[in-house]
């Protein structure tokens, strides 16, 4: 009897050890929440979800006609030298040197968009008046691993969520990885998972009572 109480114990212990380290690295590698501010409050707004399906299917399809039609009269587009007024004949969304636009727009539409004022700014954080964000910053593109060294095999220190904000090392440079200073301390994310604060955004003002773009460009 007292063999089997001291085998029920010690199996007891186990148990409790193993479910212990199970929880701690669950808790380590659970994602953490996406901060408030960061989240998409314009879907409720009158109009915006229309406007949000016609921007994502001429997004998909790559229609520049689809897309400039969402322009506001007096709106403008300047992406890395594409782009101009409402008044420029040709804004060469069918040269090649356009994929970076929907690259750019295939990554804002992730990232959620927030009111300032009389304008809906896509993504949230450009509507955060972040002035004190810069290369120190950078916005999770997507639910990215955070890694105790710059490769893909090593352990993982926690999960961030999309539109997270992250602060960079910028002192370290690792190809194809960013060095982030985590809360208790360094860890590695893959460049291509994360964009400037400042990168490019959509501004959005109504006209004729639609949601229009006035503005696509730089955040700066």
């Amino acid at each position: 009897m007292e063999i089997n109480s001291r085998w029920r114990s010690l199996l007891a212990l186990t148990v409790i050890a193993i479910v212990g380290a199970c929880s701690r690295e669950e808790l380590q590698s659970r994602p953490r929440p996406l901060a408030q501010s960061l989240a998409d409050t314009c879907t409720g707004i009158d109009g915006y979800a229309r406007f949000r399906r016609n921007l994502t299917k001429s997004v998909e399809r790559r229609d520049g006609i689809a897309l400039r039609a969402l322009f506001h009269s007096h709106g403008s587009m300047r992406v890395n030298g594409i782009g101009g007024r409402m008044t420029t004949p040709d804004w060469g969304l069918d040269r090649r040197g356009a994929a970076v636009v929907w690259r750019d727009l295939d990554e804002i539409l992730g990232l959620g968009c927030a009111r300032r004022g009389d304008k809906l700014i896509i993504p949230a954080m450009a509507a955060l008046g972040v002035d004190g964000l810069g290369p120190g910053h950078a916005i999770a593109l997507r639910d990215v691993a955070l890694h105790t060294r710059p490769t893909d095999h090593a352990p993982i220190k926690r999960f961030a969520r999309r539109g997270e904000l992250l602060t960079v090392n910028i002192d370290e440079v690792v190809s194809g990885w960013t060095e982030l200073l985590d809360d208790d301390g360094s860890v590695f994310v893959s460049t291509r998972a994360i964009r400037s604060p400042h990168a490019t955004r959509l501004e959005l003002t109504v006209e004729q009572g639609q949601w229009t773009i006035r503005d696509f460009g730089s955040g700066v």
